[in-house]
């Protein structure tokens, strides 16, 4: 009789650490939104902006996400994954013609870094990224959140910039440092 409850035990812990689809991923997965909505009030990064929403799969099926919420609409960029890593390469498109390159990696699938503009980041600090192509330098603020679920719907955004005093300071403040240095034409 014991043999027997061992052996059921036995096989209950092997079936539950065998869950159906729990082996490796690999690949990228990639939301994102722009919008823009002309108005006297309207503010970049939350009227006029995007948000891009990755998750780099190279092993463990959580994989490594971040999400890059930038002041101008125009973002564009692919990924891929396999059993050596994943990767993702985008860019921002700035109303005067720059382009903001950006680079993520993963080498495993647990961690991993993000290169904004040739500065790199490692997702271990954080894995929300800020934006404004605003002024002669672009801004770049890394911040610690949760971005597993994070939302790329504008009324949603405007939500979490309502909760998170930190990222209205952001793009409020990148906005006026562009202003009272007159910067109409940044060379960067």
């Amino acid at each position: 009789m014991l043999n027997r409850l061992l052996l059921l035990l036995s096989l209950s812990i092997l079936c539950s650490c065998a869950l159906p689809g729990a082996g490796p991923v690999y690949g990228v997965s990639e939301r994102s939104a722009s919008f823009i909505h002309v108005g006297e009030d309207s503010m970049l990064g939350l009227d006029r902006g995007s948000v891009l929403a990755v998750t780099m799969q190279a092993g463990p099926p959580a994989g490594v996400p971040f999400v890059i919420w930038s002041d101008t609409p125009n973002v564009s960029g692919h990924g891929e994954g396999s059993s050596r890593g994943a990767s993702y390469d985008g860019e921002l498109h700035t109303d005067d013609g720059r382009t903001i390159d950006v680079h993520a990696a993963t080498n495993e699938g647990v961690s991993g870094t993000v290169t904004i503009n040739k500065t790199a980041y490692n997702l271990r600090e954080g894995s929300l990224f800020l934006v404004s192509t605003q002024g002669r330098a672009t801004a770049v603020k890394q911040m610690d959140f949760d971005v597993k679920d994070f939302p790329i719907e504008q009324q949603q955004l405007k939500q979490i910039a309502n909760q998170h005093p930190e990222i209205l300071d952001f793009f409020k403040s990148t906005v006026q440092a562009s202003e009272s240095n007159g910067d109409q034409n940044p060379d960067r």
